[in-house]
């Protein structure tokens, strides 16, 4: 099943709706420095950050690869401009648009070199002194190591050390600033993820 098919699949399930827990509450003032200006939300799904943003005043552009799940957020999010994207073929924007770049649980999915190079995208995209908040596997999720980049569940995803997010981060693109790993629970399956929040250097 190519990774199209299998997000339709994942998010045509019934009884699936948006919700967020509290991880964005941390980044308020930054969040509130974009006021008036369009948050770009990469690997959207249903909608939890889009409902989040949304309640509290900020426009946001929602990007997935499923249109299953961007219907369902048009449905749950009406006030979220959507649009289909798949990250591998580069990101459509203009040198410097956005002054926030989220990237939820969006970014472990791709091998070494397209890691890469998704990320090098988001930092052209983002304005100069912009930050990129994103989460990511951590490798404590896996009861056994057996890789960085392994076929999980049918889809192959990449797990997270620190070594890892500073091997992806921790360079001269960006200013990496303070990271979490903590538990989270999203549709009721836990999972421990790394909480990433970095600066895009000139």
């Amino acid at each position: 099943m190519n990774p199209n098919e299998f997000w339709n699949q994942a998010f045509g399930r019934s009884g699936l709706e948006p919700h967020y827990d509290d991880w964005l509450d941390k980044y308020k003032e930054e969040l509130d420095r974009c006021s008036g200006r369009t948050i770009l939300d990469l690997g959207c799904g249903i909608g939890n950050n889009a409902k989040y943003l949304t309640e509290r005043g900020h426009k946001v552009l929602c990007c997935d690869q499923s249109e299953v799940a961007l219907e369902k957020l048009r449905a749950f999010v009406p006030e979220a401009e959507t649009k289909r994207l798949n990250m591998l073929e580069g990101l459509s924007f203009a040198d410097g648009s956005f002054p926030l770049v989220i990237a939820d649980l969006s970014l472990h999915y791709f091998d070494e070199a397209d890691t890469f190079r998704i990320v090098r995208d988001i930092h052209r995209v983002l304005e100069e002194g912009g930050l990129l908040l994103c989460r990511l596997n951590s490798i404590r999720s896996l009861p056994v190591y057996t890789g960085y980049y392994i076929e999980v569940g049918g889809l192959m995803r990449r797990y997270f050390d620190r070594e890892q997010v500073d091997y992806y981060f921790g360079n001269d693109l960006w200013e990496k600033m303070t990271c979490l790993e903590y538990p989270m629970d999203r549709y009721f399956k836990g999972k421990i993820v790394w909480e990433v929040p970095a600066k895009k250097r000139g």
